[in-house]
């Protein structure tokens, strides 16, 4: 019998303050367009999902020096970090792991094959145009990791006519920032590409292990271009990088020294097949790689990438129905100084999703089969449903499930006197149930929320019955799903 661990909580947010007007159409015309929630374009008040939209000009305001600092205060959204700039940072959404967060950029999965989560402070802020944050499991849209739910960013593109921009900033610790961009569009091509520039000196965060202050550096890319052919067909692509050096307080088995890379590359051919029909085919690479070094002497490489494809269709049926359908193939594959049993698997799914727009109910049914080289299938799936109460208050309910599948490091981390993996874990598993109550009152949009989730076999790393000295070198530790 596998022990469940539980998270029930109660998320309360207002959404936005809008300037008062009456209700009806022009409500809907306010409401921020969001697509993670469902792979497809809805508002953000036909969405059944609980979703934040944080926009370019939040993100302005806000002067947060990254993607962290940006997402405190988001209801259902909790954030911890060993440092300042560069620093490992983790998010927990909903209470559930860090690594139970599906991160995209541009519709590409970004994270570490090895580590199983992202590096949230490495990737530049300065070029985002919103990130969208969405609320509970989503594994039948995106498959692995989205237990928690999905947060999307979404990359700055060019505008119409000549562009350019330059921003510096300097703080203390010697902290400084240049950025500037350059971007040209017309009614057929557009492109964009900026370049930022950040270092400090940083803070000494564990003085006990190292005295000295732990630098951080990056150089940050991020370019997009896009070509209508037609009305109906548009190529488009987009890159965004961040490779520099982050120090940090370490020994010689961690090392006190990364030099890092982030990047998200991606190529999109959209098509309007019908008027009702968009079809969109996504190719896309992610890479995370770190090399590190104590005092200059080198430690380890680890080097992951993941080449994605994914086909999405987009059907209106009609006014009331419309479905979602598509293919997702990607690979993980490992370069890296450790020894792995195993150096690649590849995932091959197939999803589906039927929604319903009715006068006074809404319903979604989504349903998504995944077939992994490692693991074997998984399948999972969501209902959800909303009625108007009334004018403006609008009731909704949904139940989902959700995997996470174990990492290299789980699988696969060789054998040692300290440390081994283990190649028979099996994926996490969670169901999630939810009920909202979400309206807008006098130009204020707000949302309440009460969840729980149930998750079975847990990843957990704990030391075995041979830890008895005290002496944590003869300590030994291996993962395994917690029954």
């Amino acid at each position: 019998m596998n022990r469940s661990a539980a998270r029930t909580g109660l998320a309360c947010s207002i959404l936005g303050l809008l300037p008062f007007t009456p209700a009806g159409a022009a409500d809907r015309e306010m409401a921020p367009i969001i697509v993670t929630a469902s792979r497809t374009a809805e508002t953000a008040d036909e969405t059944l999902a609980s979703v934040t939209v944080i926009d370019r000009e939040t993100i302005e305001k806000s002067q947060a020096t990254d993607i962290t600092e940006l997402l405190i205060g988001i209801a259902g959204i909790n954030l911890s970090a060993n440092g300042g700039d560069g620093k490992n940072k983790s998010l927990f959404l909903r209470g559930t792991n860090s690594n139970h967060t599906l991160l995209l950029i541009d519709g590409i999965r970004i994270g570490s094959a090895t580590l199983g989560s992202p590096s949230w402070s490495l990737i530049p802020l300065h070029d985002i145009e919103r990130i969208e944050v969405v609320r509970g499991p989503r594994s039948s849209l995106y498959g692995s990791d989205a237990i928690g739910g999905v947060i999307q960013i979404f990359t700055r593109k060019g505008g119409e006519g000549l562009r350019t921009s330059t921003e510096a900033g300097y703080g203390t610790d010697n902290h400084y920032k240049l950025e500037g961009s350059l971007s040209y569009g017309n009614e057929s091509s557009r492109f964009r590409l900026a370049i930022s520039k950040e270092e400090t000196d940083g803070y000494d965060v564990r003085p006990a292990i190292e005295q000295d202050d732990d630098g951080f550096d990056s150089l940050g890319i991020n370019g997009s271009f896009s070509h209508k052919f037609t009305d109906r067909l548009e190529l488009s692509g987009n890159i965004l990088r961040s490779d520099g050096e982050n120090e940090f307080d370490g020994n010689s088995f961690s090392g006190n020294l990364t030099e890092f890379i982030q990047q998200s590359a991606g190529l999109a051919l959209t098509a309007d097949v019908t008027d009702g029909w968009k079809s969109t085919l996504r190719f896309g690479e992610s890479r995370d790689f770190s090399k590190n070094f104590f005092n200059d002497t080198f430690v380890n490489k680890f080097d992951t990438q993941r080449r994605q494809i994914a086909w999405e269709n987009s059907i209106d049926l009609n006014d009331s129905n419309q479905i979602v359908a598509g293919v997702d193939y990607y690979k993980d594959e490992i370069n890296a100084t450790t020894d792995y049993a195993e150096t690649e698997r590849d995932n091959k799914a197939l999803f589906g999703q039927y929604r319903y727009f009715g006068e006074r109910h809404d319903l979604q049914l989504g349903l998504r089969y995944d077939d992994n080289e490692q693991f074997g299938d998984q399948t999972t799936g969501n209902i959800a449903w909303g009625m108007e109460v009334m004018e403006n208050l609008r009731f909704t309910a949904s139940a989902g499930t959700a995997f996470k599948a174990p990492t290299f490091n789980d699988l696969y981390w060789p054998s040692s006197p300290w440390s081994s993996g283990n190649p028979d874990l099996v994926p996490e598993k969670s169901r999630s149930y939810e009920l909202g109550l979400s309206g807008q009152h006098a130009g204020v949009h707000w949302s309440a929320r009460t969840y729980r989730s149930n998750i079975k076999n847990l990843i957990n790393w704990a030391c075995t019955d041979l830890c008895t000295d005290s002496d944590p070198f003869n300590d030994f530790w291996q993962p395994s799903n917690v029954d």
